[in-house]
């Protein structure tokens, strides 16, 4: 029985060997960053901020003047 879950746990090892080989994370890291400049998408947040809180100052502005 022993021997039948070392071959099970080595046989899962093996196949998540493969998978890390497969699927190089430091590459699809590098490729999110390029893709998504970090700049670019503060800046992004912040003109969405702003417009949020324009919106905000404008719904206030019209449920006072009801």
């Amino acid at each position: 029985m022993e021997e039948r879950i070392n071959t099970t746990l080595k046989s899962f090892d093996l196949r998540l060997v493969s998978l890390r080989k497969e699927c190089d994370i430091e590459h699809i890291k590098v490729s999110i960053r390029s893709k998504a400049d970090v700049v670019s998408v503060a800046a992004d947040f912040e003109n969405h901020e702003f417009k949020i809180g324009t919106l905000d100052r404008n719904l206030v502005c019209i449920a006072n003047d009801f």
